[in-house]
């Protein structure tokens, strides 16, 4: 029976797919960690929903796995194609809530809740792989584009539950 650990990390250094040993505080390594952490809560998040909205994470997060697999080195591709089926997604979502006129106080409900952590933790994953690719990283620009879509996923995702639960969600007072 294997390991669940390798140990091959202990000495701060980790390894790309391309064979690459980097430190574990490195911008790649770090850039990486904010993708599996998406990954990671939308996983919550698709526990938490019914079976349409599940469906539709789940091909988040297997794109999310492959922008990973790029990044760490993987001969695969992250192509346009994706984006443009996360904006007729979005698209397709729009069409059926009301015209939203102001920004909406997260928390309608527990599944909306979740989403629009969802959408923040994927701003915060978009911030960390700019800076990675700014810094001369290795990040395809559909992936950079995807990721911005993300946040209006989640978003319009969490609007939609809320509209059909026919929640009155809340707008800020300033």
């Amino acid at each position: 029976m294997s390991n669940l650990y390798s140990g091959k990390g202990d000495k701060g250094r980790t390894e790309l797919f391309d064979g690459q040993k980097v430190s574990k505080s490195s911008d790649v390594i770090e850039a990486l960690g904010c993708l599996d952490e998406l990954t990671s809560l939308l996983g919550i998040v698709r526990a938490r929903s019914d079976a349409e909205i599940a469906e539709k994470i789940l091909a988040v997060q297997e794109n999310l796995f492959l922008i990973q697999a790029v990044i760490a080195g993987s001969p695969k591709e992250f192509s346009d194609d994706k984006v443009k089926k996360m904006e007729d997604e979005i698209d397709a979502i729009e069409n059926l809530l009301p015209d939203i006129k102001t920004f909406i106080i997260p928390g309608g409900d527990e599944e909306s809740a979740w989403l629009d952590f969802a959408r923040a933790v994927s701003r915060r994953t978009e911030r960390e792989l700019l800076r990675y690719r700014e810094a001369g990283g290795g990040v395809p620009p559909p992936a950079l584009v995807y990721l911005n879509r993300l946040s209006s996923f989640f978003y319009s995702l969490a609007r939609l539950t809320s509209h059909k639960k026919a929640l009155i969600e809340k707008a800020p007072r300033y």
